[in-house]
């Protein structure tokens, strides 16, 4: 095969690619405009999910692979602050072409238009990727696949896809081809999502049912189901009952050193805060604990105290060279008997 015509053929199977994904937008976001009354609360809710999921930090790069007309991109960037560059790419033009009705998005968000993917996408590579409803039996691999070569090595793609087992999915599925409204969803099911994310080479890769809030129930269950949800996504027989599957995976290496990124920003507690760490054979956690927390929040530490509660392993030895790197760690090492309890009270 010659250079043009394996050209050609990527360029083929980047639009077909598209297409379904811009299918699965314009569903998607008919479906957030029509039938779900809580739309905007619903993705405000999965991007604080995806910021705390992922850590994210100011100045670290996310891409959206499917923004439609932003409702999840817009308040990505308001629980962001605006403090991460977001890519928001959209298939649902025609050709690559602007959706008329799209509305404009945050100044730390650019809309990309693509006909193809990763179209103009290739090239780049981004800290971490985040989709609603993107991934569909007909593409799935190929996304994932495009989605692990654009994220820079131990980045993370987080993913919000429809539960398929889901009876009142099932039901509505049934009731529109009866009146000639099909569902062209080919969707995944939670063994499939972790078959087909280890199969593309990720790792730490989880899924957990998520989202017991959706129509027929109104706004006036909504708060009281999204407080139950911690207990209904790990009930076997009610966690079915979840309209979205939340997937995480992480492309290798597993350990990646994360930037530096100073968080304190509130003058009043510049050198006020005193932290008390309770440690029990904690030799392999203290450490990056007490680093981070010196890297993240530095300018509010007044000091770190570590508790060595009767360790058996060298917890001791890792806390004492701790605190000779740098003086704001003081340990306190205590005498039996041992307990958490006792190790806070110590450290205060």
């Amino acid at each position: 095969m010659t250079a043009g015509a394996e050209e050609g053929r990527v360029d083929a199977e980047g639009a077909r690619v598209a297409a379904v994904l811009a299918e699965r937008e314009r569903f998607r976001d008919a479906y957030l405009a029509e039938r779900d009354p809580i739309a905007d609360d619903r993705m405000l809710w999965r991007a604080q999910a995806f910021r705390h999921l992922v850590h994210l930090l100011p100045g670290e790069t996310v891409l959206e692979i499917g923004c439609g007309l932003g409702v999840f991109t817009r308040q990505l960037a308001r629980v962001t602050r605006g403090e991460n560059p977001i890519t928001a790419v959209t298939f649902a033009g025609a050709g690559g072409a602007p959706a008329a009705d799209a509305p404009a998005l945050p100044p730390s968000a650019t809309r990309v238009h693509a006909a193809s993917f990763p179209g103009p996408l290739a090239g780049r590579t981004f800290d971490f990727i985040v989709a609603t409803d993107a991934l569909d039996q007909r593409t799935s691999a190929e996304v994932l696949q495009r989605a692990h070569e654009l994220l820079k090595p131990g980045g993370a793609v987080v993913l919000y896809e429809s539960n398929p087992w889901n009876p009142v999915l099932k039901l509505r599925r049934l009731a529109g081809r009866l009146v000639g409204r099909r569902d062209p969803r080919a969707l995944l099911n939670r063994p499939q999502l972790y078959e087909l994310l280890s199969e593309v080479g990720f790792i730490r890769v989880f899924a957990v049912f998520n989202d017991f809030v959706y129509a027929p129930l109104g706004r006036r269950l909504v708060w009281l189901l999204r407080n139950l949800s911690i207990v209904l996504e790990n009930a076997p027989l009610a966690r079915t009952l979840a309209g979205s599957i939340l997937v995480h995976a992480q492309k290798p290496p597993r350990a990646v050193e994360r930037p530096r990124v100073p968080l304190g920003t509130h003058a009043a507690l510049q050198g006020g805060v005193s932290v008390v760490v309770p440690c029990h054979n904690e030799a392999m956690n203290v450490g990056p604990l007490v680093t981070r927390l010196l890297d993240l929040y530095g300018d509010y530490v007044h000091e770190i105290i570590p508790v060595d509660d009767n360790s058996r392993d060298n917890t001791r030895e890792v806390v004492a060279a701790l605190a000779a790197a740098d003086p704001r760690v003081r340990p306190v090492y205590r005498t039996p008997p041992n307990g958490v309890g006792r190790a806070l009270a110590d450290g205060y």
